[in-house]
């Protein structure tokens, strides 16, 4: 007489007397199995990756009936009450080491970590996909919200302090930014995003991660090789948006401008980390302005999803007798590429250095017009700088703050005079 179905498949059928031994063999000897497979993910993956593939390798081996059944797992249901019991298993790295060493004699029920389905390369159609606008842009207009962004230039240009400047941008929309800092300069990122003014809280927002630095005793190397680590990094902080810096040391030794092994492993690692990402990036010293591709190479340009190319501008003509005037860049931004959408017109910003550490960013329009010119078409007798920056935002679009307005009239003595009689100062065109 046949048994009939298992109706309660919840119940476990166990064959006789299986040892828990059994199920902890079974899965060394498919550990070794994947380990003697040796790809580069297993290779690079961290204990807790490597336990999750080989608990799901047990049940697509061949054979993988006959090993669920001598390890008591046995009848209708079999399968689904092996995944719930796996599903219930702590998921620490030091368990996940020991559930794959040989069992000894007082050794504990086996147990595997992060069971779950087999890998498949997927079943989507067209019709699954994605369509519609494009998803707006972080920190607008400059970073895709997937993939990843370019930001180029010759050194010194400006990369650094309008990346500081677009992740105050990010921050304050909400973001938690991840710098993977392959030049190692610390203290430049911090002094910069002090200056332009994040808050201790905000300050916490922005993780700082420098792999070759004295705090990182993980492997190291070229992006592609850490990018398991900084995904898995990037999730528990709950990294957003990840910014590198730069493209040229984040890369294998060998073929670090733009060659074709250089840029598919780069952009290889950024895909592994899967967050939106801005990398920095250098052109010749000697090349043209605003080149239409990173380091002159086609493989960066094609891989990125937007690049954006930057050059300063001639220096405005600040009034050089003034021992207080704090420096002033200028900087234009061209989109060279833009998969989605027609490119975005030329950007402008502009950066006062003041000699207290602190930076004024502005947010220009392509008409060039310096502040000093907008003051004087605005100022119609006595008035504060607060008033001053209305009426240039009322009359340009233009958003200048009053502590920018102010070091402007400071800076132009021969244009501007004070009335210091009465506060707030009041300012005037100079007869």
């Amino acid at each position: 007489m046949s048994r009939p179905p298992d109706s309660t498949p919840s119940t476990p059928q166990r064959k006789s007397a299986p040892e828990p031994a059994d199920f902890r063999a079974v899965a060394l000897d498919v550990y070794r199995q994947a380990e003697a497979i040796g790809d580069d993910d297993w290779r690079r993956a961290i204990p807790e990756e490597k336990a999750a593939a080989v608990a799901g390798r047990i049940l697509t081996v061949a054979g993988a009936a006959a090993q669920l059944e001598a390890c008591g797992y046995a009848g209708p249901g079999a399968q689904a009450r092996y995944e719930a019991d796996m599903a219930t298993v702590n998921g620490t790295a030091d368990r996940a080491r020991g559930a794959f060493a040989p069992p000894g004699p007082d050794a504990e029920p086996a147990r595997v970590i992060g069971a779950g389905p087999a890998r498949t390369i997927g079943a989507r159609t067209a019709y699954d996909l994605d369509y519609g606008p494009a998803p707006a842009q972080l920190a607008e207009p400059y970073i895709a919200p997937r993939g990843v962004t370019v930001l180029y230039g010759k050194g010194g240009t400006g990369k650094g302090i309008t990346a500081a400047h677009l992740v105050c941008r990010l921050v304050r929309a909400g973001h938690v930014i991840m710098i993977v800092d392959y030049e190692g300069h610390p203290d430049e990122w911090g002094s910069r995003l002090r200056g332009l003014g994040l808050t201790d809280d905000e300050l916490r927002q922005v993780v700082y991660r420098e792999p070759y630095g004295p705090d990182w005793s993980a492997p190291k190397g070229p992006l592609r090789n850490v990018a398991h680590l900084v995904r898995t990094d990037a999730a528990r902080v709950g990294a957003t948006v990840l910014i590198v810096d730069s493209y040229t040391t984040a890369t294998s030794t060998g073929d670090t401008m733009g060659g074709a092994a250089a840029a598919q492993e780069f952009f290889a690692g950024c895909a592994m980390i899967g967050l939106p990402t801005l990398v920095l990036a250098h052109v010749r010293g000697d090349g043209q302005r605003f080149p239409e591709k990173p380091f002159g190479s086609v493989f960066v340009h094609n891989l990125a999803r937007e690049t954006w190319a930057e050059e300063a501008l001639d220096p405005d003509d600040e009034d050089p007798g003034n021992p207080f005037a704090p420096e002033i860049v200028r900087l234009e931004l061209r989109n060279m590429k833009r998969n989605r959408g027609g490119r975005r017109a030329p950007q402008f910003l502009t950066f006062a250095f003041s000699a207290d550490g602190s930076i004024d960013a502005t947010e220009g329009t392509p008409n060039r017009r310096l502040l000093a010119d907008l003051i004087d078409v605005v100022l119609e007798g006595p008035m504060t700088p607060e008033t001053i920056a209305r009426a240039i935002a009322e009359d340009t679009g233009e958003t200048p703050s009053a502590m920018t307005v102010r070091r402007t009239l400071n800076r132009h003595p021969r244009r501007f005079v004070a009335d210091t009689t009465k506060r707030p100062h009041r300012w005037s065109r100079r007869p």
